[in-house]
């Protein structure tokens, strides 16, 4: 064979392995190609739902985070719509900016918005002597039991002292309010409430360790779930379909509850119980029974016979002069002020920062108007319950007058009339507290 037929052939033999090569390739990439692309539409489709769950767990921390600060939400209101959880929703919705078309307003939402309170307040946590070996059997160790996990405390569960309160309960139901789709709340209310209960034994047997002057402190949280089905990215077939499409999202954050007035003015928070400032003598409400009428419940002392109580004598630590009308209104608007301005009379006790039975208050004497301010305040509580402090004993006067409280009462405002000779409030009666307005002791 000659050298130019054989060059001819290895040509034609090259051509067609070339060919080949590109049939063969064209074959592979047309079966990886579609591999690749449901590849790459995945993790397209993945990153977008991290980024979607991303943005839904920050603003479900925002919005705990802000209900938390003690100041927007006011649990001592009954009626859940004037609690303030609007406030709560319309900042989380601020916080998302558009980062997610998460809406629970309109008449179509598509996501649900939970916010819940949980309070639990186990009462005096450590107990004597410490615990030991030998130590009995009885109601203040736990499950029967002594906790000697710590050698210098015990840790005692004090059923038969807990006060707990949470959406489950009866009277509770404004401590929760549901936006958006109806959805069942992820909470276990038992299983929330006796991780409570440890951490509050735990944290107050801390803090009487420290010093016995310290005032027991509640757990008292706030909860927000947030849920949101994000359709996927592409919506592309087989990757899209009714088990993934949309992505199921969920997020839930547990804060505990504090307040910025009490952080602002460095005073304690989360003891005692929110009371409105008003002075009702034991007789009055003596022998009444439940939804029975109280005639006029505001009972002063002294030369005034004022009939209005302030929480403290600090002009320093509070926003307005305690002894003044501007104070009387923010009392009567604000009735947590007596778990956060409260300061029992130095010369009866002055490490006293918890309002409990057997306390003094200061009655508020100064040159008042009541039927100004404090009048429109007042008006806003007309029909609601609150719990009033009761006193037996007044002594001195002026500036000087307080009152001995020996309980208080759940009393419904339903009138009053500030205007003549013999100012009156009046109410119902609907029962004496039951444990609620637990101090530090002292």
């Amino acid at each position: 064979m000659s050298s130019k037929s054989m060059v001819k052939r290895n040509a034609q033999t090259i051509g067609s392995s070339r060919s080949s090569a590109r049939g063969q390739s064209l074959v592979e990439m047309t079966l990886i190609t579609p591999l690749l692309l449901l590849l790459f539409i995945g993790v397209l489709e993945v990153g977008w739902a991290i980024r979607g769950y991303i943005v839904l767990l920050n603003a479900d921390r925002e919005a705990t985070r802000f209900a938390a600060r003690g100041w927007y939400l006011n649990f001592d209101q009954t009626d859940r719509d004037a609690v303030g959880y609007a406030s709560v929703v319309s900042h989380t919705l601020n916080s998302i900016s558009r980062q997610l078309p998460f809406d629970v307003l309109s008449d179509d939402p598509n996501g649900t918005l939970i916010v819940s309170h949980y309070v639990v307040d186990t009462g005096k946590p450590c107990a004597e002597p410490p615990c030991n070996d030998t130590c009995p059997a009885d109601h203040n160790n736990r499950n029967g039991l002594c906790d000697c996990s710590a050698p210098d405390r015990r840790e005692p569960d004090y059923i038969y002292d807990d006060w707990i309160a949470h959406p489950g309960m009866e009277n509770y139901a404004h401590f929760t309010a549901l936006y958006g789709i109806s959805r069942l709340s992820r909470l276990s209310h038992d299983q929330l409430v006796a991780e409570l209960k440890e951490q509050n034994d735990a944290l107050n047997c801390a803090l009487s360790a420290k010093a016995a002057a310290v005032p027991w402190s509640s757990n008292s949280i706030v909860v927000v779930e947030m849920f949101y089905d994000q359709p996927q990215l592409l919506g592309v077939p087989i990757i899209s379909n009714h088990f993934t499409d949309p992505v199921p999202l969920y997020a839930q954050t547990v804060m505990r509850v504090t307040s910025d007035r009490g952080s602002e003015a460095g005073k304690s928070t989360g003891g005692g119980c929110p009371l409105l400032p008003i002075a009702i003598h034991e007789d009055t409400l003596r022998g009444l029974d439940v939804l029975d009428e109280t005639g006029n419940i505001r009972n002063g002392a002294g030369s005034g016979n004022f009939g209005w109580l302030r929480w403290t004598d600090d002009t320093e630590a509070i926003a307005a002069d305690p002894n003044s009308e501007e104070y009387l209104a923010l009392e009567i608007n604000e009735p947590r002020l007596a778990m956060t301005d409260y300061r029992e009379p130095p010369f009866k006790d002055a490490n006293d920062t918890m309002i409990n039975a057997g306390d003094w208050v200061w009655a508020l004497t100064g040159n008042v108007n009541s039927n100004g301010v404090a009048r429109t305040e007042l008006e806003a509580r007309l029909g609601q319950t609150h719990l009033i402090p009761v006193w037996n004993i007044a002594q001195n006067q002026g500036s000087n007058l307080v009152y001995h409280i020996v309980a208080f009462a759940w009393v419904r405002l339903d009138g009053f009339d500030l205007t003549g000779e013999q100012k009156e409030i009046w109410g119902t009666f609907m029962g004496w507290d039951d444990g609620t307005c637990r101090g530090n002791g002292h």
